[in-house]
């Protein structure tokens, strides 16, 4: 594969991950609160919905998948949505940390 051919792929890939997000997104939580599973699940265990508890949380649900691809790699049947989510819960780890109150 050339650049271009990887470019031209990874331009496709980006659309799939924003529509995999608008779908999850859509179907998870409050319409306001993009965290909302992530503060639910922090207050709920944790007893705390502090921005590093949150990414504590949403580092657990990735988690899963990484289990998964470290089990069965990429023989994986559901390997290339994984990677996905991955990438989905890698931008709202991102956001969180952006969106965070100063301590």
């Amino acid at each position: 594969m050339d650049r271009k051919e990887f470019v031209e792929l990874m331009d496709s890939l980006f659309d799939i991950v924003r529509e995999l997000f608008t779908l999850k997104n859509a179907s998870y939580g409050i319409e306001d609160d993009v965290f909302h599973n992530f503060r639910s699940t922090a207050l709920r265990v944790f007893g705390t919905d502090d921005p590093e508890t949150m990414f504590r949380v949403l580092l657990a649900y990735m988690d899963k998948h990484l289990v998964a691809l470290a089990n069965k790699g990429i023989h994986d049947r559901e390997y290339e949505s994984r990677l996905q989510d991955i990438i989905v819960y890698s931008l709202l780890a991102i956001v969180l940390g952006r969106d965070r109150k100063p301590l």
